[in-house]
């Protein structure tokens, strides 16, 4: 159940092939998470998690290498290009408002994450990372309470099914980057989105086993 493809992907292989396996890992990892519910260790709850609810998308959220490229990648596609300098403009502008804020820091600042439609729905939703994919609660009211009042240490029901099978796929990515001569790391998403967009020929770079991502690498 854990095994979401990316263990297929062979030395040698191209970007665009790696980005199409990590995307099919991840629309597989959504229809798991779609049957969630009895039958599973999560018993008979029910995720909350619907379009335009983006409680959780205000949370330090850490991502590698090969996603940031698919999130850029994803953007830059011709039919999601009318989206693309709106994200790099907030890409800019919350990059200035996470400056050096961590953990605690962060959560209290409740910065949007710039990939936020006005709607407050996911832009890059099929390219998402899949930390954000496993924050699926079971909820929707601790989510609201809890980014209200982040001091008060709200207790969100997370689904630990999703979250296993994050854990799992987690290291796949990683693997998947060695066999690329991609550097290994966990980043943060707005910082390294800010590098990746502002960078000249980041894919390349990357590819080249350049940390290029330095600079955004969670502590």
């Amino acid at each position: 159940m854990n095994d979401l493809g990316l263990n297929t992907l062979r030395i040698g292989m191209s970007l665009h092939q790696a980005l199409k396996l990590a995307d099919d890992a991840f629309t597989l990892y959504d229809e798991r998470s779609a049957s969630i519910g009895t039958g599973t260790k999560d018993g008979a709850l029910h995720l909350q998690c619907v379009k335009g609810c983006s409680y959780c998308c205000h949370l330090e959220v850490g991502v590698s290498a090969l996603e940031v490229i698919a999130i850029k990648q994803f953007l830059e596609r011709p039919e999601n290009r009318s989206n693309l300098e709106r994200v790099k403009t907030r890409v800019r502008h919350q990059r200035k408002a996470v400056g050096d804020l961590r953990d605690e820091g962060r959560k209290n600042a409740r910065i949007m994450c710039p990939l936020l439609s006005d709607e407050g729905a996911c832009g890059v939703y099929g390219a998402r990372p899949i930390a954000c994919r496993s924050y699926a609660s079971f909820d929707r009211a601790a989510c609201e309470r809890d980014w209200q009042q982040p001091e008060a240490e709200q207790l969100v029901p997370y689904s630990e099914t999703l979250r296993d099978m994050a854990k799992h796929l987690a290291p796949q990515i990683q693997g998947a980057q060695s066999k690329l001569g991609i550097v290994r790391g966990a980043y943060e998403l707005i910082r390294a989105l800010h590098v990746a967009f502002s960078t000249p020929d980041f894919e390349r770079r990357c590819m080249a086993g350049e940390d290029v991502l330095a600079k955004a690498a969670l502590r």
